[in-house]
Formats: structure tokens, sequence, C-alpha cells
């Protein structure tokens, strides 16, 4: 029987906005997965309210989820795939993220995940987008558009670990209640729209039509293969400097290609990167 990790926040573990309880199996997108893959795969429920992709939340304890996932990703394993959504509570205006820098924390949790899992079989879901009756304490007017803006920045970490994307905006919204988690028929929706990858990458052996993405490996790239997965890959091919983004001038420079000039230069793997940048999140 297939491993399945679903990992997430409240709308992973199931929050019902109209009563602050928790959905039952029959409602759930994962229960209606578990359901519908009864004796085939086993999903592997870790969604928990409040988890962010990176950010720690002082008022919330171990909320954050890259430092999470080391533990949950060992005790799961064998794991044969994993669903990924995060990225709601990373708009909180407490925390005054960009989409590119949420976009830039997904992308540490897809390199720590693909240490357990191989990149075809992981399925990253972008979150559904706030509603104006979220605005209050913890969302603004900023949160709301920085979460509009998630389905497309997640794109970018997505086609560098070559992982499937579901954009769960396109196919769901949230409640009229709070703006934020999803209702009973979003839920269904969610399932209808994960269930497809997962019949065919999963339980269904086929042979694919487009050619397989080439290792990003040093010793199995060229300098100009480097430079172009860098710029075109993770963050799309503008090559200009990213106003909204402060994770390279943290690293000293004012472009992308600062952080990851190790990479290009053939001296530190993506994977090293990413681990030093990781440190600080998970002290």
């Amino acid at each position: 029987m297939k491993r399945i990790l679903a990992f997430g926040d409240s709308n992973t573990w199931g929050y019902d906005p109209a009563t602050g309880q928790r959905f039952d199996n029959n409602i759930r997108w994962t229960g209606l997965l578990q359901k519908a893959l009864r004796g085939q795969a086993l999903i592997l429920e870790e969604g928990l309210c409040g988890r962010t992709t990176v950010f720690e939340d002082t008022d919330r304890v171990g909320r954050n989820g890259l430092a999470a996932l080391p533990s949950v990703l060992k005790s799961n394993e064998p794991l044969d795939a994993a669903i990924i959504m995060l990225g709601t509570n990373d708009c909180k205006q407490v925390f005054g993220a960009s989409s590119q820098e949420i976009a830039a924390g997904m992308a540490l949790c897809l390199a720590e995940i693909s240490e357990y899992v191989k990149a075809e079989n992981i399925l990253l879901i972008s979150p559904i987008c706030l509603e104006e009756v979220a605005l209050g304490t913890s969302y603004n007017d900023r949160s709301l558009a920085v979460s509009r803006e998630l389905s497309q920045a997640y794109q970018q970490p997505a086609k560098l670990y070559g992982v499937g994307f579901l954009a769960a905006s396109e196919v769901a919204k949230a409640s009229r209640i709070d703006g934020e988690h999803l209702t009973e028929s979003g839920h269904r929706a969610l399932y209808g729209a994960v269930y497809p990858f997962i019949k065919m990458r999963i339980l269904t052996t086929f042979t694919r039509r487009e050619p397989v993405m080439k290792s990003i490996l040093i010793k199995d790239t060229t300098r100009e293969e480097r430079e172009q997965i860098v710029r075109q890959s993770l963050w799309g091919s503008c090559g200009a400097e990213c106003e909204f983004c402060s994770g390279c001038d943290n690293r000293g420079g004012g472009r992308i290609e600062s952080l990851y000039q190790p990479y290009i230069d053939g001296l530190k793997e993506i994977s090293e990167i990413n681990e030093e940048y990781r440190a600080p999140f998970v002290k």
C-alpha cells in the first residue's frame, strides 16, 4: 500500500469556519482522498492550524513548517508521495512577507521533502485566496494582495524541483464566514483536483510523453545550464532586481543570481545553499 503525506495548515487539518471545530473524515479533502484510495494508499494527515512555511509565530509555538518537516518526514517514512499546501498564514501582517519571500520559504520546504520523496511524486498546492471578510488583527489589505500572488509565485519553486503543481485558488474559494478557510464544498473541489494527480502519478504505471527533467546536480550540468536553472526555473526569466524580495540582499547581493552564484560557479549544490539559508529558521 502506498504511503502519501499531506502536510499543511488548518485547511489540511480541516478547520470548519462555521463551528471552529474539525470537519470529519467524510468532508475533509484528505478524508475524501483516503476514501477514494481505500486499499491502495494510506493518507498520512499532518495538518496544523497556524502553520507557516518558515516563519516563527511568537504567539503559537511550533508553527514553523520547515522546522517541523524533518521529524514529520522521518516519523512517517517510508513515503511514496507527498502533498504540501502552506502559505495562508505567511500572509499575516505580523510577518510582512511578500509572495516571493513566501515562495522562497516553500522552496526550502520542497528541498527537505525531496530528501525523502521523488520529485515527480510531490504535489505543491498554492493556497486559496484570502477574502475581505478576513481583514482584522491578523490580515490587512496587503495580506489579501499577497495571497492572490501565491499561485504565480509558487510555480517558480515547483519548476526548480520538478514537482507537480496545483493552484487551490483556481478550484475553491474561502468561506464567506471568515474569508480564510475552506467550506465543505471547497474541500470537495480540492479533493477533485488532487485525486487525478495521485491516480496518475502514484497509482498508475505509464510512459511519460514529456521529457523527464534533467538532473540539476553540478556534475550533470554546464555553467550555462546552471545559469538558466537559476534565472528561469527558480525566479523566472526577468533577471531584474527583485523589488519585494530581501533574500538576496540578506546574503550580500541585490539580484537573485547572487544567492546561487556558488552553484553557478560549480562550488556548491543548490541543496547545500538551501541548507545554509534554512539554518537560521530552525535554530
